[in-house]
């Protein structure tokens, strides 16, 4: 098995932008495997990244907010 990795668009028609050096090695009568990942925000880890540090604020560190 070969795996190739790129970032690509997808395309107003539906399909997938392919790199020619990569679309060179594709077997045109065989199916594919297809993965995609999209990176995109965790809004939980972000949340909860917050929600920790602001935990660790006492009042006795507001002598710091004035600096």
């Amino acid at each position: 098995m070969h795996v190739y990795e790129y970032y690509g668009q997808l395309l107003k028609n539906g399909g997938l932008s392919l790199p020619v050096e990569i679309s060179r090695e594709l077997p045109f009568d065989r199916k594919l495997r297809v993965m995609i990942f999209i990176e995109r925000p965790d809004r939980a880890w972000d949340g909860l990244a917050i929600s920790r540090f602001l935990d660790g604020y006492n009042e006795e560190d507001s002598i710091y907010d004035a600096i």
